[in-house]
């Protein structure tokens, strides 16, 4: 069975992307998407590193496992593995990430989901 996920991640302008699989994550990946991003924050600008720091915090770890996480370069939109769960587009080009059917700048999706926290936290 299992909760699988991917994640794509664009680091240079055209159709080529990183493709991140997960086994178990479809059930945090909202969460886990939005830690890896605020790790990820100092180097935003810098495609390769933000999208290493991004891919390192989503693994966490769990590198050494032969199981669990999957990795291969691909097309833009031509996902290589399942997807049970949203679709999210990382993109460190344009500094956005599209979760579902939205589109956010990084610094609004992380505001956005500390928001969310908060407010489920005072509702508790």
């Amino acid at each position: 069975m299992g909760a699988r996920t991917t994640w794509q991640i664009k680091t240079e302008t055209g159709n080529a992307v990183t493709w991140l699989y997960s086994h178990w994550g479809g059930e945090s990946k909202l969460s886990d998407t939005k830690r890896a991003l605020q790790e990820a924050e100092p180097r935003w600008a810098d495609t390769s590193y933000g999208a290493r720091i991004f891919i390192s915090q989503i693994v966490g770890e769990l590198w050494n496992s032969e199981l669990g996480f999957g990795i291969t370069s691909g097309e833009e939109n031509n996902p290589p593995f399942e997807e049970e769960y949203d679709y999210v587009k990382v993109d460190f080009t344009t500094q956005t990430i599209t979760y579902g059917a939205f589109v956010f700048s990084f610094g609004n999706f992380v505001e956005l989901e500390a928001m969310s926290n908060a407010m489920s936290e005072t509702n508790s």
